[in-house]
């Protein structure tokens, strides 16, 4: 297995590409629609599972061999025991389970949220949920003794390459930090994750700033999603010290909506579906994006597009059941080569720069300028300064030059869900 440094993309295994490990009828010219068995159309050797739904198919695929020494990490389940009002396993049986099938697993945490007592949650859904305040750290003491209930089944031995983090939560830097300062225990705890609570970059900069000056650990980030988000993190990536990992799966709505990733304009899509397989309008963000191809190999030559060459129109009409797969495995090639991108011109700013405060090099800025629209371009640039404000001039004169712009701060009673702007 190789060891992680700087910072790692990790893919959510979920969806399509999660069963066709075991579809030997949806295979194209002896290779599977996946990314991480050995015989995948295309491999990538890192990805997150998450044992509250797939623990029955991972282990099925573990058994017939499919991958080998690729990174796993495990996340605990403990989003869906809310979103689905139901507790499968305890948090002794989830880490027994991550400890035997995974590298890095994540603690059985305790969101720190009132969700709907109507029956509204399901998967995805964070409508009505309300942030509370009140007993906030009664969820860091629950989190705390679902960590140490694990004590005595760790094996170091059989198992000495597994690593297990603890789950920050909170909205902002100082619940950040009475959260760790309950959870902390360096020696058992090999790592942390954190999260921010929304997708604006300015609070996973924030985020970013508290992991920064606090934890000297390996850390992975929880839900980063798009790159309007990780490029915080590769920014970031110059004050870190320590190797740093975030999962997403985004790269993954080909499964559920057959939504394309444009490799010519990042943030841009088509959605390659007939409109008699469209289903409920609710599905359908925008309409325009709704286009039919012969051939997706005329635009671009990544390994998924080329195997459905000549084909893409027919799998469109047919609602193939491999459409979906490929799609996602284009999005996830495009991903990777986008942050392999970011992190370059990220390295190449560093030493441009050198340390001396001088504005971002003109292709950091082009890229962010290009691909974005203003109000967000604007978001992640002050992000970038925030943090460089913090590590020279501390979080706090940071933080309140930019507490306008960090509106999870604000009494959570106003927010939908918790991931709201």
């Amino acid at each position: 297995m190789e060891k992680i440094k700087g910072i790692t993309y990790v893919p959510v295994l979920n969806g399509s590409l999660l069963n066709c490990a075991l579809r030997d009828d949806l295979m194209i010219n002896g290779k599977r629609l996946t990314f991480y068995t050995n015989d995948g159309l295309f491999r990538y050797k890192k990805s997150l599972i998450n044992p509250f739904h797939h623990q029955k198919v991972f282990e099925q695929i573990k058994k017939r061999n499919l991958i080998d020494d690729d990174i796993i990490l495990a996340d605990s389940g403990g989003l869906q025991e809310i979103t689905l009002n139901e507790i499968r396993y305890s948090p002794e049986e989830i880490f027994q389970w991550q400890q035997k099938f995974s590298n890095i697993a994540f603690s059985v945490d305790a969101l720190p949220f009132i969700t709907p007592k109507d029956g509204t949650n399901r998967p995805g859904s964070f409508g009505g949920w309300k942030f509370d305040k009140t007993n906030f750290l009664d969820y860091a003491r629950k989190g705390k003794v679902n960590i140490e209930v694990t004590k005595k089944y760790r094996d170091k031995v059989k198992y000495p390459n597994f690593c297990f983090y603890g789950i920050i939560q909170g909205r902002k830097y100082s619940e950040y930090l009475q959260w760790y300062d309950i959870l902390r225990d360096d020696e058992y705890l090999d790592g942390y994750c954190c999260k921010a609570p929304n997708i604006n970059p300015m609070t996973l900069a924030e985020t970013c700033i508290f992991a920064i000056l606090n934890i000297g650990k390996p850390i992975h980030f929880l839900g980063i999603g798009n790159i309007s988000r990780a490029i915080v993190l590769y920014y970031a990536q110059r004050y870190f010290k320590q190797p740093i990992t975030y999962d997403s799966s985004s790269y993954d709505i080909g499964t559920q909506f057959r939504s394309w990733l444009h490799p010519m304009m990042i943030n841009r899509k088509l959605r390659l579906v007939s409109e008699k397989n469209l289903g409920e309008d609710s599905e359908v963000c925008n309409k325009d994006d709704i286009m039919f191809v012969e051939d997706l190999s005329r635009y671009c030559d990544c390994i998924a597009c080329k195997a459905m060459a000549g084909m893409t129109g027919k799998m469109i009409e047919d609602n193939d059941p491999k459409l979906g797969s490929l799609i996602s495995l284009h999005n996830l090639i495009l991903n990777i080569k986008i942050n392999n991108y970011v992190q370059d011109i990220m390295k190449n700013d560093v030493k441009q720069r050198c340390g001396n405060g001088a504005p971002l090099t003109n292709k950091v800025r082009e890229f962010v300028l290009y691909n974005f629209k203003p109000d967000t371009a604007n978001k992640i640039f002050n992000a970038f300064d925030m943090i460089d404000l913090a590590m020279t001039k501390g979080h706090d004169f940071a933080l309140k030059k930019y507490k306008e712009e960090l509106q999870v701060n604000k009494d959570a009673g106003d927010q939908k869900g918790i991931f709201d702007f």
